[in-house]
């Protein structure tokens, strides 16, 4: 699966330093659209879920309901 990322963080001495990153910017021609993300989980029991047209913080918030069903 091809994967492409704009504005992930650098890894470099100062991360190992505990500096905080400072993202990359994102290509030029990603500014006209926001992200949206689109996420599946199945898991061997047979749930299945599903979530289309999220944005970061959407995400997050899914993220922090996963981990209090764990």
């Amino acid at each position: 699966v091809e994967v492409q990322v704009d504005g992930a963080p650098v890894i470099g001495h100062e991360e190992q330093s505990g500096a905080i990153d400072q993202p990359q910017p994102v290509s030029p021609g990603r500014t006209d659209h926001p992200v949206r993300i689109w996420v599946e989980i199945r898991i061997s029991n047979g749930l299945h879920l599903f979530q289309k047209n999220l944005s970061y913080p959407d995400l997050v918030r899914m993220v922090e309901k996963l981990e209090g069903l764990c």
